[in-house]
């Protein structure tokens, strides 16, 4: 987003951070303070033209979860929401799966799980979780 705020935590450029986007941002809304961590899907070095992703490396978006969801805490965020671009799929039994669970399994420090790729309309359940997925 142009205003900064938007966060994309793994995406790194020779092994540091991209100074164009922020891993996190801290929010407060009513005295609460709400921790993001952005997240994009490791598919985009596959997916997006080379001559904009091509110098660019997708970390593993469970443990980069974890590690923001645990400095925003130390920062005191009440909660902590991923919002990502990550991929979520319907399977057959109701239970769905993809890297947005795979995601949230890894990081136990985040609260919510927000997340958007698949461009379907998901509902039920992905182990302990319950999934509401948009287009």
């Amino acid at each position: 987003r142009p205003d900064g705020k938007s966060q994309v935590t793994i995406q790194y450029e020779k092994g540091k951070p991209v100074a164009w986007a922020k891993p996190t941002t801290m929010l407060e809304k009513n005295g609460l303070k709400i921790g993001v961590v952005g997240l994009a899907t490791k598919e985009t070095s596959e997916a997006a033209h080379k001559k904009y992703v091509g110098n660019l490396e997708f970390k593993d978006s469970g443990a980069t979860a974890q590690k923001y969801s645990e400095e925003l805490k130390k920062q005191g965020a009440n909660i902590v929401i991923a919002l990502g671009h990550l991929p979520a799929l319907p399977s057959t039994d109701g239970y769905n799966y993809g890297e947005l669970l795979d995601t949230a399994y890894v990081a136990k420090g985040v609260d919510a799980f927000v997340g958007g790729h698949s461009h379907l309309n998901l509902q039920g359940f992905a182990g302990r979780f319950w999934q509401a997925h948009g287009e």
